[in-house]
């Protein structure tokens, strides 16, 4: 999955990748991740957008692209405000679960990336 929407391949192959069932990708995201010992964690995305993400009170979307909380007063991008409960809701997980919060791939040093996982 590495590098997959680099490298310039074309329309045709843009459309192939963009067109490219979520339960499949889902699923290869989860595969690659088990065979590096990398646990995925799903988080439901439910309310996400009609949330606030400071005050945690249901908000409204004024247009597609802008969120305002009446009780606080909170403004921001609509994706932006959904994607800050999202890694909210990816804490709790975190902390309940232990799940690793870092990257799985050793600080790079003086040496190369294959001295690195020896």
């Amino acid at each position: 999955m590495k590098g997959i929407r680099k490298g310039g391949r074309g329309k045709r192959f843009n459309r192939i990748v963009n067109a490219f069932p979520f339960n499949k990708l889902s699923f290869f995201i989860e595969y690659k991740a088990n065979l590096k010992g990398i646990a995925v964690v799903k988080i439901r995305e439910d309310y996400t957008s009609k949330t606030c993400s400071r005050c945690g009170e249901e908000g409204k979307r004024v247009r597609q692209g802008l969120f305002k909380c009446p009780h606080c007063k909170y403004q921001a991008n609509a994706d932006y405000n959904g994607a800050m409960n999202i890694l909210k809701r990816s804490w709790e997980h975190v902390f309940q679960d232990g799940a690793v919060a870092f990257s799985p791939e050793p600080p790079m040093t003086g040496k190369t990336k294959a001295e690195a996982h020896i």
